[in-house]
């Protein structure tokens, strides 16, 4: 293999005013020689592309292992891939980020922000396996489950509010995970649009550091116990971006003697 390597640049600007703090951030990464596991769904295709026509590259299907010595797509027993040094991918995005501070507002400092991560492209270029051209392809908001790819969901954000009061601190989060599809052929109907996800935070800190030097908290992840969206996986569910926990409620303290 080839250490797989990467052209990448960034652009940001960051602004500042008063409580208000913002800032956007321009990425672009050009990877080459990338470092994957081969697509078991391409090797198949590829293989059967070769059964059908005895004129196409034949060496592919070395890499299947058939029962019964008939070659055909229902006596495949053996899938085998390599890791390789695969096509170049070219991804690009933004980060974004504010929040607000409201220093004195009714006795209290609070705080309202948000920040979202939002991919502009994934673009996956053509690899050889055995002297077949496996195409590329557009993995921007795709499951991706038929090829080397992971998840890309468009957006990812996080929204908070956080009050703060003397002792006591109170901060609310809502994540989001926009949809995607899975574009697999075989997939129809339900499970075809994996729905975007949203979920609740909240925790609660109150800090007696100074008077009893004791700290308490608690929190609830996910606290109105939503199931992850639908998909046609094993899990029924992608774990990749989406969590696999209901409603969780943390409780904690620490004590300072001496």
């Amino acid at each position: 293999l080839s250490p797989e390597s990467a052209t990448s640049f960034n652009l940001g600007a960051i602004f500042q005013q008063g409580g208000l703090n913002a800032s956007i951030d321009y990425y672009n990464f050009d990877f080459e020689d990338t470092i994957i596991v081969e697509s078991q769904d391409a090797v198949v295709a590829a293989a059967l592309a070769a059964l059908a026509d005895p004129t196409a590259p034949q060496g592919i299907l070395n890499r299947l292992t058939f029962d019964g010595g008939t070659q055909s797509a229902g006596t495949i027993a053996r899938i085998r891939t390599n890791i390789v040094n695969g096509p170049d991918v070219q991804t690009s995005g933004v980060d974004l980020r504010a929040d607000y501070t409201f220093d004195d507002l009714f006795g209290a400092e609070i705080t309202l922000g948000g920040e979202a991560t939002i991919v502009l492209e994934y673009d996956v270029g053509d690899y050889i396996v055995e002297d077949v051209t496996i195409a590329g392809f557009d993995g921007l908001g795709q499951l991706n489950r038929d090829n080397f790819g992971r998840p890309i969901p468009e957006t990812k954000a996080n929204f908070f509010a956080n009050y703060a009061r003397g002792i006591h601190n109170l901060r609310a989060d809502m994540r989001y995970i926009s949809e995607y599809d899975d574009l697999r052929p075989s997939i129809t109907g339900n499970g075809k649009t994996i729905d975007s996800f949203t979920s609740f935070d909240l925790t609660y800190n109150l800090d007696l550091t100074d008077e009893y030097g004791f700290r308490a908290f608690v929190s609830g992840q996910n606290i109105t116990d939503e199931d992850p969206p639908f998909a046609r996986l094993d899990l029924n569910y992608d774990p990749y971006p989406h969590p696999s926990y209901g409603r969780v409620i943390k409780v904690g303290a620490t004590a300072t003697f001496g």
